[in-house]
């Protein structure tokens, strides 16, 4: 975001994303097309897709890899929290997640950055049920994929471990 000094760090962290020699890197809170262009061919990963909104990422996502993407998608939340909340911020760059393929390796991967929980109830409140309504789109989406695809998850999850929502998102 502007004044968070990005700019000044964004050439350190393409050349620190070149050195891992990764196959993919999903990255979150990129929330300017220009910047996502720029890591991606800074980075040296050759494949690269994000979802645009004017001008912005849509929900702040990244995808780069190594080898070629068959197809990407990404599939906004339904669910975005209030506009009279700090979810209203959220609602900017639109939260939801990006589904991708590779045909060598066979493989599905699935990026998102669910939505935080402000008031850090994270098994009450209204934060608490936005995440249990984005965590169920996913685990929906997820149960209509082919069972025959392995599928990656990543991402920012923003819940902790011991919740309902997270035990219910790591079955599927």
């Amino acid at each position: 975001m502007p004044g968070t000094g990005f700019r000044r760090r964004q050439t350190a962290i393409a050349k620190a994303l070149g050195r891992l020699a990764a196959d993919l890197v999903a990255l979150q809170e990129i929330f300017f097309e220009r910047e996502a262009r720029e890591l991606a061919v800074a980075s040296t990963l050759p494949h690269a897709f994000h979802a645009r909104r004017v001008g912005t990422v849509a929900g702040g996502l990244v995808l780069l890899s190594r080898l070629t993407l068959s197809d990407a998608a990404f599939i906004p939340f339904q669910e975005q929290g209030s506009l009279l909340r700090f979810s209203f911020l959220a609602r900017l760059n639109r939260k939801g997640f990006i589904f991708a393929r590779w045909i060598d390796p066979k493989l599905g991967i699935i990026t998102t950055h669910l939505l935080s929980n402000f008031h850090e109830r994270f098994d009450a409140g209204p934060y608490a049920v936005w995440q249990e309504r984005q965590i169920d789109q996913l685990v929906d989406f997820i149960a209509g994929q082919d069972p025959a695809l392995p599928l990656l998850v990543v991402g920012d999850f923003n819940v902790p471990p011991w919740t309902s929502a997270y035990r219910r998102f790591q079955a599927a």
